[in-house]
C-alpha cells in the first residue's frame, strides 16, 4: 500500500501506477461506504499488494545485485514512508474515541491501536474472528490488517533474499517457489478456515510476490524486454484484460470464499496493467492528473476513511460527507506530513517517527490498563452500559426439571438458541420439557444453495433426532436476513418435516438488527443528549424490505404453522425496545442481533402463552 513514489533513481516515474492506486482506493472506499455499490470492492487491497510487491521487491533485488543494499537504510525508509501519516491517524482516532466511546469500547480501541502500531492488526483480527465476533462496523482500525501483512512482508522478504544471494540460490527461483507455496497455502486453507487464509501473512505473500516477480522480469527476462520493445498497440490487450479482471473481481468475488481462487482475478489483472507499460490507452488514462492526484493520497485516504466511518457515521445518513472529509484530511496529511517527511534527513525523520509512535503506544496502553478510562465521564456512565455478557445458549441439561410437561423443541440457528434462556426461565414456573436442535454455522439447511454431503448428512441426522423425540411443540427460528427472502426453499423443507414430526408448529419472525451492537447504539443516543436519560426505544435499527417478513410468514402459514412477528412485539411508532431495566445486562441484545439473557426472558414471556396454549389463531 504505502510505497516509494519512484522505483529507483535511474528509472522513470510511472504515473500510471499512481493511477492504479486510485482505482484500488476507489474500490475500497466505495465498498466500505455501501457494499451494494461495489459488492467486492475489498479486492482493491489486493491491487495495492501487487503494486507494493512490484515497487519494493524491485528496489531490494536491485540493491542486492549492486551489492549496495542495506537493511538499516531499507527499514529506515519504510519508517519514513509509513509512520508519519499513521501516527496522525492513530492519534486522531484515539481522541475521537475519548469523546465518543464507552469504557469497554475505548479499551478495545486501545488494543487495536497497539496492534496497529506493532503492525500486527491482521493477527489480532484473526484471533478475534468467529461467529460472535464484533461486527466490522464497530472496529475503527480493522482496516490496518492489510498494513500488517505488508509490513510483515517487508520484514521477511529482504532477509529471505539476502540468504538466497549468499547461498547462491537464484532470486527468480526463490521468488517463484515462495509465491507458489504461499498461493497453495491460500487455496488449501480457505476451505478450512477462511479467516486464517484472509488474515495470516503467508497466505497473502504470493500477491505481493506476483508484483515482485514482475519487477524481476522487467530487468532480467528477455521476453519482457521484447514485450516492452513492441508497439503500444500490441500491448493494448494486456491492459484491457487486466482492468477487466479487476472489475470482474470487484463485482463477482465472494467474501466468504476469499482469497482462494477469487484473488487470482485482481492480482493477475493488476500485474497485466503494470506489465503493459505506461503507453497503452488504459495506462494513459491512469496517468491523467485526477487519477494521479487520487493515487498520491491513497495511503492517507485508506488510513482516514474507515475510522471516520465507524466513529462518525450516522445510520440515518449515507456517510458521503465523511468520505469528503476523509479526502480533505488525506490531502492535508499528504501535503503537510508525508511530503515534508520525504525531504528530511533519513536518520532524523526515522528517529522522530519512532518517538512519535512510542507516544501513541503510551496513550493506547493507558486506555487498556485503565479499562477504558471510565473517569472521562462526568457524571459517571449509568450502570446499564456495563458490558452485556453473551448468555449461555446451551447450559447443561437439568434432567430433574425435564420430566414433566409438553416437549418443546427449539430448532434453528443461533436465533433459536438465543430463545433458550427465556424458556429455561419459564420452566421454573411452568413444567415443560425443553430440547434444542441446532444448525451449525457452516451447515445451515435453510440456505437455498446446494449443500455439501457433510451438511446434508448433518441435516439428515438432525431430522432423525427430531423424529425420535416426537415433540409436542416445535419452535423454528433463524436469522432470516441471511437468506434470500424470495427463495426460502430450505425453510419449506424444514417446515414440511416439522409439520409431520410435531403436533404444534411455530415460526419466529425476524428480530431487530442494529448497525452496531445495541449497547453502542444506546450509548451513542445517550451521549448525544444525556439530560434526556437512557432511551427506552430507538429508531436506528436496520430496515429490511417487507418482502423478508412476508416470505417467512407465507412459508409458515403454508405449512400450518403459527407465525409470531417479533417486530410487532418489540417495536412501535417510537422505535424498537432496547432495554428492560436500568441494571447491568438489561440491554435486550448483547450484540447487533442476538438476545441477551434479559432480552430472551422478556421476549419469551410475551409469547409463551400463545405457544403453550396452542393458540393458533394467527395461522
Amino acid at each position: 500500500m504505502p510505497t516509494e513514489r519512484s522505483l529507483l533513481p535511474d528509472q522513470d516515474y510511472r504515473a500510471d501506477i499512481d493511477g492504479l492506486r486510485a482505482v484500488a482506493i476507489t474500490l475500497v472506499v466505495a465498498y466500505h461506504l455501501q457494499d451494494s455499490l461495489i459488492p467486492a470492492g475489498f479486492v482493491g487491497v489486493d491491487v495495492f499488494f501487487v503494486i507494493s510487491g512490484f515497487l519494493i521487491t524491485r528496489m531490494i533485488v536491485d540493491g542486492l545485485e549492486r551489492e549496495s543494499f542495506s537493511l538499516t537504510s531499507f527499514y529506515a525508509r519504510r519508517i519514513r514512508r509509513i509512520f508519519p501519516a499513521l501516527i496522525v491517524v492513530l492519534a486522531a482516532t484515539w481522541l475521537i474515541g475519548w469523546q465518543r466511546l464507552l469504557p469497554e469500547d475505548f479499551d478495545e480501541l486501545g488494543r487495536q491501536i497497539l496492534a496497529g502500531a506493532a503492525f500486527s492488526s491482521n493477527l489480532l483480527n484473526y484471533s478475534e474472528a468467529g461467529y460472535f465476533d464484533a461486527p466490522a462496523a464497530t472496529k475503527p482500525l480493522l482496516h490496518l490488517w492489510s498494513l500488517g501483512v505488508e509490513e510483515q512482508f517487508y520484514l521477511a522478504m529482504p532477509l529471505l533474499l539476502i540468504v538466497a544471494v549468499r547461498r547462491g540460490v537464484s532470486l527468480a527461483w526463490g521468488l517463484g517457489l515462495t509465491a507458489a507455496l504461499s498461493f497453495a497455502g491460500s487455496i488449501v486453507l480457505v476451505g478450512y478456515s477462511q479467516p486464517a487464509a484472509f488474515y495470516l501473512p503467508f497466505t497473502r505473500f504470493w500477491e505481493l510476490l506476483i508484483g515482485g516477480g514482475l519487477a524481476y522480469a522487467t530487468t532480467h527476462w528477455s521476453w519482457h524486454i521484447r514485450l516492452w520493445q513492441t508497439k503500444s498497440l500490441q500491448r493494448e490487450p494486456l491492459s484491457l484484460i487486466g482492468i477487466a479482471l479487476i472489475i470482474a473481481a470487484a463485482c463477482l468475488s465472494r467474501a466468504a470464499e476469499f482469497p482462494g481462487w477469487w484473488a487470482v482475478l485482481p492480482v493477475l489483472g493488476s500485474a497485466l496493467v503494470i506489465a503493459a507499460g505506461p503507453a497503452t490507452l488504459i495506462n494513459r488514462a491512469l496517468s491523467t492528473r485526477p487519477a494521479v492526484a487520487l493515487g498520491l493520497i491513497s495511503y492517507p485516504l485508506y488510513l482516514w476513511h474507515w475510522p471516520l466511518l465507524v466513529l462518525l457515521h450516522n445510520p440515518d445518513s449515507r456517510g458521503h460527507w465523511i468520505i469528503l472529509l476523509s479526502v480533505f484530511l488525506a490531502a492535508g496529511t499528504y501535503l503537510l506530513v508525508e511530503r515534508p517527511a520525504r525531504w528530511l534527513r533519513l536518520p532524523r525523520v526515522a528517529v522522530t517517527s519512532l518517538i512519535g509512535m512510542a507516544v501513541i503506544v503510551l496513550f493506547a496502553g493507558a486506555a487498556t490498563q485503565t479499562d477504558g478510562m471510565p473517569g472521562r465521564f462526568k457524571p459517571p456512565i449509568p450502570e446499564v452500559f456495563l458490558p452485556v455478557p453473551r448468555p449461555v445458549f446451551y447450559p447443561p441439561d437439568d434432567d430433574a426439571r425435564n420430566v414433566a410437561g409438553p416437549k418443546v423443541l427449539l430448532w434453528g440457528d443461533s436465533h433459536a438458541a438465543h430463545l433458550n434462556p427465556g424458556f429455561i426461565a419459564i420452566r421454573a414456573a411452568q413444567p415443560i420439557r425443553l430440547f434444542h436442535e441446532a444448525f451449525t454455522e457452516d451447515c445451515n439447511p435453510l440456505q437455498s444453495r446446494p449443500e455439501t454431503q457433510r451438511c446434508m448428512d448433518a441435516l439428515a441426522s438432525s431430522k432423525r433426532h427430531v423424529a425420535a423425540l416426537q415433540p409436542d411443540i416445535i419452535v423454528v427460528s433463524a436469522l432470516w436476513s441471511l437468506y434470500s427472502p424470495l427463495n426460502l426453499d430450505g425453510l419449506a423443507d424444514v417446515l414440511a418435516f416439522a409439520r409431520q414430526a410435531g403436533k404444534h408448529l411455530f415460526v419466529i419472525g425476524p428480530d431487530p438488527r442494529w448497525p452496531q451492537p445495541l449497547r453502542s447504539e444506546v450509548a451513542k443516543a445517550y451521549l448525544k443528549d444525556p439530560q434526556s436519560g437512557v432511551p427506552q426505544r430507538l429508531n436506528t435499527f436496520l430496515r429490511f424490505g417487507p418482502e423478508l417478513e412476508q416470505s417467512v410468514s407465507v412459508a409458515a402459514k403454508r405449512h400450518a404453522a403459527a407465525y409470531i412477528p417479533v417486530m410487532d412485539k418489540l417495536c412501535n411508532s417510537d422505535g424498537c425496545l432496547v432495554r428492560v431495566g436500568d441494571k447491568p445486562g438489561d440491554i435486550i441484545q448483547f450484540d447487533d442481533n442476538h438476545f441477551s439473557k434479559a432480552g430472551s426472558e422478556y421476549f419469551v414471556k410475551l409469547i409463551i402463552g400463545q405457544i403453550l396454549n396452542n393458540d393458533v389463531a394467527a395461522r
